[in-house]
C-alpha cells in the first residue's frame, strides 16, 4: 500500500501530490499548484512523468486548492487553462474532482472586490497578488465547468465542516476528515469583511489594509483543513493537510471532530500550515498535534519559515523523535542568514532530524507506507 506526500519545489508557495492506494493501482490528489513559474518548472513536469510511467490518461481523484492566496491557486489555474487549451493535455489528464472555494461564496456575495481596491492600487507584487486571487478564483470556478470537473460535490456551495463535528469521505481506501474551514467561522467573516468594506469606504485611505485583511483574514481563515488516512488500528497512518489555516482555528476543528477528546492527536505526518510563519502558530499547537515528521515549503521569502516557528518546535518536542522536511536548503530575504542558522543548529543538535529537498530534484517525498515506484 501507498501513501505518500510529494512537496514540489514551489519557492514560497505550496504544490503537492498526495500518492495513495495500491502498488499497482496508485491513485492521486493534487493540493495546490504553488505562485507563478512552478506550473512548468514543477508541477507539470512532475506530473507528465507521472503519466508515462502509468500509461494513458492520468487520473486525479481530487484537485484541491486549499485557499484562494496565488502561491497556492495559480499553478492549479494554469493547469486548468493547459488542459483546456490544448489537445494533448485534454488526452494525458483526466481530473475528476475540484475543491475550490471562491471569494463570493466565501465572504457571501456576488458583488467584486471594490474599484479602490484593485491591483492598480498598489506598488510591489505582494498585495498585487493578493488581489489578483479573486479573479483567480473565478477564472477557475467557470473553466472548470466549461471542462465539465465536479465541484465541491456533496457540499452547498464551499467546502465546509460543521461547527460542533467533520464531514467524513472516501476516496477508495483513503480516507479524509474535514475539519476546516468552520461554518460559524466563515458567518463571523462575513460579518468582519462587511465592516472593513464600510470602514474602507469611509476612509478611503484604508484601501490597502482591506487587502491586507483580505489575505491574512479571508483567505487563511477560510482554508481547507483535512486529515486523510490509510489503514486501521496499529497499521493506521495519517497526515494533516492544512493549507494556511491559523492553528487555534486547526485546533479548534480536532475538537469540534473529536479528534482531541483523547489528549494529543498523534500522527504520521503535518503539513506544516502557512509556511511555518509563527504568525499563525503557537506552542499549544505543537503540543497538541505530535507529528512524526513535518513538511515546510517555503524559500525565506515573507521570512518563512520564521525562526520562532522552529524555536516552538525545538522547544515543545524536547526529548522526542521527529523529522523536519524543507523543501529548500538556501534562503531569500533578510532572514535567510538566521533562517539558515536556525536549521543547521537543529541539524546538528536536534532535537529533530531535518531532511532537505535535493537541489537538483523537483520535488521531495515523505513515504509513510511503501515507496511510491
Amino acid at each position: 500500500m501507498i501513501f505518500s506526500l510529494e512537496a514540489l519545489q514551489a519557492k514560497y508557495g505550496d504544490s503537492l501530490l498526495l500518492h495513495y492506494g495500491e502498488a499497482d493501482d496508485p491513485k492521486l490528489m493534487v493540493i495546490d499548484g504553488g505562485p507563478s513559474g512552478v506550473f512548468k518548472r514543477a508541477l507539470l513536469p512532475r506530473l507528465q512523468a507521472l503519466q508515462k510511467e502509468r500509461g494513458g490518461k492520468l487520473p486525479i481523484e481530487l484537485l484541491m486548492v486549499s485557499h484562494l492566496d496565488d502561491d497556492h491557486i495559480r499553478g492549479v489555474l494554469d493547469l486548468a487553462k493547459a488542459i483546456d487549451e490544448e489537445d494533448e493535455m485534454k488526452k494525458s489528464f483526466d481530473v475528476k474532482a475540484l475543491w475550490l472555494n471562491t471569494f463570493e461564496d466565501t465572504v457571501g456575495t456576488s458583488k467584486p472586490l471594490p474599484s479602490e481596491v484593485a491591483a492598480a492600487s498598489f506598488d510591489g507584487g505582494y498585495l498585487e497578488a493578493i488581489i489578483a486571487s479573486v479573479p483567480q478564483g473565478q477564472s477557475l470556478r467557470d473553466l472548470s465547468r466549461k471542462l465539465g470537473w465536479s465541484v465541491n460535490e456533496g457540499f452547498d456551495k464551499l467546502v465546509t465542516a460543521p461547527d460542533d463535528g467533520a464531514v467524513e469521505l472516501d476516496f477508495g481506501p483513503l480516507h479524509l476528515t474535514l475539519i476546516g474551514p468552520r461554518e460559524a467561522e466563515l458567518e463571523k467573516l462575513r460579518e468582519e469583511w462587511a465592516k472593513e468594506i464600510e470602514r474602507m469606504k469611509e476612509e478611503p485611505g484604508k484601501a490597502a489594509e482591506v487587502a491586507e485583511y483580505l489575505d491574512n483574514s479571508v483567505y487563511n481563515l477560510s482554508s481547507i483543513v483535512c486529515l486523510a488516512e490509510i489503514g486501521k488500528g496499529d497499521k493506521k497512518k495519517r497526515m494533516l493537510l492544512t493549507g494556511d489555516a491559523r492553528g487555534d482555528k486547526i485546533l479548534l476543528g480536532l475538537k469540534s471532530a473529536g479528534l482531541l477528546d483523547d489528549g494529543p492527536l498523534e500522527i504520521d505526518l503535518l503539513k506544516m500550515p502557512h509556511h511555518g510563519s509563527s504568525r499563525n502558530l503557537e506552542p499549544e499547537f505543537f503540543k497538541q498535534i505530535k507529528a512524526n515528521a513535518m513538511v515546510i515549503s517555503a524559500n525565506g521569502k515573507f521570512d518563512n519559515p520564521d525562526v520562532a516557528t522552529l524555536e516552538m518546535i525545538a522547544e515543545t518536542r524536547k526529548g522526542e523523535d521527529f523529522t523536519l522536511y524543507l523543501t529548500n536548503s538556501h534562503y531569500e530575504g533578510k532572514k535567510a542568514a538566521e533562517i539558515e542558522a536556525a536549521l543547521k543548529k537543529e541539524e546538528k543538535d536536534g532535537p529533530g532530524k531535518v531532511v532537505f529537498r535535493p537541489d537538483d530534484a523537483l520535488s521531495l517525498r515523505v513515504d509513510l507506507l511503501d515507496p511510491l515506484a
